[in-house]
């Protein structure tokens, strides 16, 4: 089965090229749809590219992470070892962090003076790297960490 009916050949590039963008686009489009509940595709749907359809949705939704943010932080902060397992008690801890951290955007800047809001979210990515060390650390020998309470 073919995506597109336009085959490359030396001269039809373009016209091969444009076909397979506006084919994967709607293939895209077509899984984001199928994969979102109908009652919260809102605005979303009536997008022309899978781009903008990502964006809809991201603005729409992510700004709903921060009560999730404030509780695996308080789920860090409140980790006890008790029962667990040392491997245990790291893996969840690590669990915890690494959860923490796909909420975060990515701190990546291309522009002078940081105008894109990377600063700010390396900052946030550092108050993660921070949280994790700080939870690591404050076991400061093997027999400490061995009266700590796992919840």
């Amino acid at each position: 089965m073919a995506l597109v009916t336009v085959v490359l050949n030396g001269e039809t590039y373009h016209a091969w090229s444009q076909a397979v963008l506006r084919s994967n686009n709607s293939m895209i489009m077509l899984w984001i749809t199928n994969s979102t509940e109908q009652s919260l595709q809102g605005a979303a749907a009536y997008t022309q590219t899978a781009a903008v359809m990502w964006e809809e949705l991201k603005q729409q939704f992510s700004q709903g992470n921060a009560p999730r943010v404030r509780l695996i932080k308080a789920d860090i902060s409140n980790l006890k070892k008790g029962g667990c397992s040392v491997l245990s008690y790291f893996a969840e801890l690590k669990r915890l962090c690494d959860e923490l951290e796909g909420y975060l955007e990515p701190s990546v800047c291309t522009c002078r003076g940081c105008t894109s809001g990377a600063a700010k979210n390396a900052a946030r990515n550092k108050e993660i790297e921070k949280l994790h060390i700080d939870s690591v650390w404050e076991v400061k020998d093997f027999s400490t960490l061995l009266n700590l309470t796992c919840y």
